[in-house]
């Protein structure tokens, strides 16, 4: 969600603070020490070193609406259970997390609130609007959602990790602190996970950026990974910058990332651009050689971006259904305008994606 500096992120009412993802296109050049000891690219562009992508893309294919309930941001969970899947998404009142339930991806309920309690390091959140985008994953006999929260110590948005003993949760929070903050770079939300062939683990994320409040140096919206600790609970080794905004299409912003392994070598990048709540709010791909990037563009336009009804898409990750092949899902938005909102609700959109 957007960014436009510090002093008021979240005196915004709670459709404005979502705003929080409009990110700036800027070009300055960075300051060479950062939070986390990491330069970050100005425009995300490639090094001329870096490897170039395989000449064949991914193919998302056809959605499928599945469930029009406002989740957004939505993350789909196989249970391997009869349970079947639950699908987390971003807070909307009167849930931090809402989720919902099927067993065949087609027919949808929805489910209690997920993350009911915010962590007691938080920032309050009367509208249940700054609880984002939720990643969940079985480890250690437990199960860890990777989420964005809010910071009372920074003022920001930072990324919090909790743990339930069930999928559906309740989750609490894990740690009594955040997982990662950036208040140097706007913040850190939107997290996602990817495992590597060697059973390594990977945070991905975006740091909102700044700009315009000076002195405050100008930094663009990007695009991280890091590597996680076996439990998963704390990050180790070095973040790498991976993509900032640099395309038109973008209008300064790149988010929500999810990456997975290219057949050819290396890892597609999905991510989206320009602000949720607009009309030319896409998905984009780019190619990473290693998950320590820097990853490129794999074309200057977005992979998907609105057909017919399926308004803004945006918020891909990618989920492996129980026969073993690979889906994606993301949101749209799907009725009139509602009390000020650029059109109402979100719902769920399941697409099939092959030729990794």
């Amino acid at each position: 969600m957007p960014h436009f500096g510090t002093a008021s992120l979240w005196q915004r009412r709670s459709e404005q603070r979502r705003s929080q993802r409009r990110g700036i296109a800027v070009r300055l050049l960075l300051g060479t020490t950062i939070l986390l000891s990491v330069a970050c690219s100005t425009t995300g562009k490639a090094a001329p070193s870096a490897a170039k992508a395989p000449g064949r893309l991914p193919v998302l294919g056809a959605a499928a609406t599945v469930f029009d309930g406002d989740i957004g941001d939505p993350f789909v969970l196989d249970t391997h259970t009869s349970a079947g899947y639950l699908a987390f998404g971003t807070g909307t009142p009167p849930f931090r997390i809402p989720t919902a339930t099927s067993t065949d991806l087609v027919h949808w309920h929805q489910g209690p609130d997920a993350f009911p309690m915010l962590p007691d390091w938080s920032a309050p959140d009367p509208d249940y609007a700054r609880t984002w985008a939720p990643a969940v994953r079985a480890l250690g006999g437990r199960y860890l959602m990777y989420l964005t929260a809010p910071d009372a110590a920074s003022d920001q948005p930072c990324l919090a990790v909790a743990s339930a003993t069930r999928p559906g949760g309740p989750y609490r929070d894990a740690l009594g602190h955040p997982l990662l903050c950036q208040p140097d770079l706007g913040g850190s939300i939107d997290p996602a996970l990817a495992s590597s062939p060697d059973g390594g683990l990977y945070l991905l994320w975006k740091s909102n950026g700044t700009c315009c409040t000076a002195p405050t140096p100008h930094r663009p919206a990007t695009l991280w990974s890091q590597r996680l600790s076996s439990d998963g609970l704390a990050l180790t080794g070095t973040a790498h910058p991976l993509l900032s905004t640099d395309e038109a299409w973008q209008r300064g912003v790149v988010e929500e990332p999810a990456a997975v392994p290219a057949s050819r070598g290396g890892w597609w990048l999905f991510y989206s651009g320009d602000s949720y709540d607009r009309a030319g709010y896409s998905i984009g791909l780019a190619w990473c050689p290693t998950l320590a990037g820097p990853c490129t563009e794999t074309a200057d336009r977005p992979l998907r971006k609105t057909v017919g009804d399926q308004r803004s898409p945006g918020g891909l990750e990618v989920f492996r259904r129980s026969d073993g092949s690979l889906a994606a899902v993301f949101d749209t938005w799907n009725r009139p305008t509602r009390n000020g909102r650029y059109y109402c609700c979100r719902s769920i959109e399941i697409a099939s994606l092959g030729d990794l």
